[in-house]
């Protein structure tokens, strides 16, 4: 079988090299700081996973998700805020949006989400 492939985005560099840091044993991650290049990469690989920012510049998290399901309809998604409200929350939650986390977040808590996200 494969190896599982989830792609991050995020703004904050900090947070994408933690992420292939903790990660990369068991899955093959890709980190993109921008939006539209993850489009791109999307648009070019194949992924089991989309773990992305909900707040980034250029193309929010919102709308990455929404063209991402336009690419890859079935895929796994999680999304992560440092500023949470219950409209971003509802909204991910109308893009049925595997999971919702606020940063900081647990590290065990993540890898226990992308597990089952992965199954």
């Amino acid at each position: 079988m494969s190896q599982k492939r989830i792609l991050v985005v995020d703004d904050e560099e900090d947070i994408l090299h933690l992420f292939v840091k903790r990660f990369n044993n068991e899955y093959d991650v890709v980190s993109e700081s921008h939006s539209p290049t993850a489009l791109k990469t999307l648009a070019e690989h194949r992924f089991d996973l989309l773990i992305c920012d909900i707040c980034m510049p250029e193309l929010s998290g919102i709308d990455l998700i929404k063209e991402t399901l336009n690419i890859y309809p079935e895929i796994n998604i999680i999304a992560m805020t440092a500023y949470g409200t219950d409209n971003r929350l509802m909204k991910c939650i109308e893009l049925d949006c595997y999971g919702y986390v606020d940063k900081p977040f647990n590290w065990d808590y993540m890898r226990t989400l992308v597990r089952k996200s992965l199954v």
